[in-house]
């Protein structure tokens, strides 16, 4: 039989992983820096096994190599409407239409289209006579409007050449997968560049977040034209990304900070104590310690201050703010 298959396309997949990981990967890190027992552990179990889950939903989404929708010479089957195939004898019409924001081609059937007792989605469209049945087209990659063109010359030609049209038929993608990645690339860059620019400094953190409040706002009330809310939407969703990085720096560069303050004073503190007098400079005590990259990174960054008989720690954290360490409470004051 003459068929035109139309299968997911990955992007959307990847989009919803891509959200998920920066959440695994802070409930992992905690899980293996943290100690059981700690106020958060749970937490981060159930953070990392529920992220974690949204990931592996979505390698099976990508892989999932099913045909959503499928249109041959006696009709048209859509595997999100729940019903057996409709027959070109049922179409009356087509026409390109949104439903809950998303793209659908609305198929226009009469009255001898016979719904499932389990596919009450359509029921509620009904007019006159005639029902209307939405196919979903948000994780397809095809063009709307050309595949509702097709199916409108489709629904009044006979069965052979119906056949012929779709043998010639061509799916006109919406983009292509070198798009998607150079896409991708380009807002990876832009999330970074984002990133790098509310850690920097805590007025453009408040600038980002406010973008964000605007994106958002403009998103759910629909305001504006459809390029004003796609470009709320990018802004929302880099919003979004942008969250997710900044809690999980915080979070780790919050640990790393205490457990290199905490090293380095212990260090010191030894060395006040044998030789009854401050040391010079403390390079030589961050080379003596076993640190990570992160806290080497980290370290490399703290300024050592000598005054009257004492000394203190002081370094530039996240947005800007120097701050000292207190040997005292343990922690960056």
């Amino acid at each position: 039989m003459t068929e035109i298959k139309l299968y997911k396309k990955a992007a959307r997949e990847l989009k919803t992983m891509s959200m998920c990981f920066p959440f695994v990967v802070i409930g992992s890190w905690d899980i293996f820096n943290g100690s059981i027992g700690a106020n958060n552990y749970f937490l981060d179990w159930f953070c990392t096994l529920f992220f974690g889950f949204g990931i592996a939903i979505g390698l099976l989404q990508t892989f999932d190599r099913r045909p959503q929708i499928i249109i041959s010479e006696k009709g048209i089957w859509d595997r999100s409407t729940n019903l057996d195939e409709i027959k070109w004898e049922q179409i009356v019409d087509a026409f390109p239409n949104k439903f809950c924001n998303k793209k659908v081609i609305s198929i226009v059937c009469d009255d001898t289209l016979q719904y499932r007792k389990k596919n009450t989605y359509s029921q509620k469209y009904k007019k006159n006579s005639e029902k209307i049945l939405n196919l979903h087209l948000e994780e397809l990659n095809i063009d709307e409007k050309e595949l509702t063109r097709f199916i409108s010359q489709l629904i009044n030609e006979t069965s052979k050449e119906r056949k012929r049209m779709i043998k010639s038929f061509e799916v006109k993608k919406t983009n292509c997968f070198f798009f998607d990645f150079k896409k991708a690339i380009i807002y990876i860059i832009i999330s970074l560049t984002i990133f790098i620019l509310t850690l920097s400094n805590y007025i453009l953190f408040w600038v980002a977040m406010c973008f964000m409040v605007i994106s958002v706002t403009i998103v759910r009330l629909e305001l504006g034209n459809m390029f004003i809310r796609k470009c709320a939407g990018i802004g929302t969703v880099l919003g979004l990304i942008n969250i997710l990085l900044l809690c999980g720096s915080i979070e780790i560069y919050v640990k790393t900070a205490e457990e290199v303050g905490n090293k380095l004073t212990i260090l010191l503190e030894e060395y006040c104590e044998n030789n009854s007098t401050l040391p010079s400079e403390i390079k030589p005590f961050i080379d003596e310690l076993n640190l990570s990259i992160i806290e080497r990174l980290f370290a490399n960054n703290i300024i050592y201050v000598i005054y009257d008989s004492n000394y203190e720690l002081k370094a530039d954290m996240l947005f800007g703010i120097q701050k000292k360490y207190d040997k005292n409470e343990g922690f960056w004051i």
